[in-house]
């Protein structure tokens, strides 16, 4: 990991790919594995590339997903950093020649979803309670609908973010919204 720990050890045959293993670093998202976890030839050490939340207010990310070939993509979208808003407008582009939603499952009855399959993109629309922590917005399955290995992204752009003042009069604030990294291994 980024602190120099092993997280795991692996062996494989030559000329096979690994899958990494779970990670998680609390204010970071996870971009990629800093070297290819396909065709391995040798020993290698591979580490975590994360960027920094920071300070950021509202942050819609995902972490790198790596599946291998034949199994479906999970994918859990989190609202993190400076959290505080009580609406928003969440929007995550697929490539729907690579992908289609299987199921999606959100946190909140307040969060409704609606998936344009012709044109790739999921709409999460959030109207509810205040938000001031870390949160799991949605649980995202999808399927895959084409064979072999490829790279795919996942494109998040959240508009409409509102939070409730002192006086509880709502307001626009700041967000940011990552792309997230998916891998599908043979």
């Amino acid at each position: 990991d980024e602190e120099g720990d092993t997280l795991e050890t692996q062996s494989v045959k030559e000329g096979e790919s690994v899958l990494p293993p779970d990670y998680s670093n609390d204010g970071k998202v996870l971009k990629r594995w800093d070297h290819a976890l396909f065709s391995i030839i040798s020993d290698e050490t591979v580490c975590p590339v994360t960027e920094d939340i920071g300070d950021n207010a509202n942050v819609f990310y995902a972490d790198a997903v790596y599946v291998r070939d034949g199994e479906n993509v999970n994918v859990k979208v989190m609202l993190d950093g400076k959290v505080d808003c009580c609406d928003f407008v969440l929007t995550v582009q697929y490539d729907n020649t690579l992908l289609r939603t299987k199921e999606c499952r959100t946190f909140s009855e307040a969060l409704s979803v609606a998936d344009e399959p012709e044109s790739g993109v999921l709409t999460f629309t959030y109207d509810g309670s205040s938000l001031n922590e870390k949160t799991e917005i949605a649980n995202i399955c999808f399927e895959k609908t084409a064979d072999g290995m490829y790279a795919s992204k996942l494109v998040f752009a959240a508009k409409e973010i509102h939070k409730r003042n002192a006086d509880g009069v709502t307001e626009y604030t700041d967000s940011v919204a990552y792309e997230t990294n998916i891998f599908i291994l043979c």
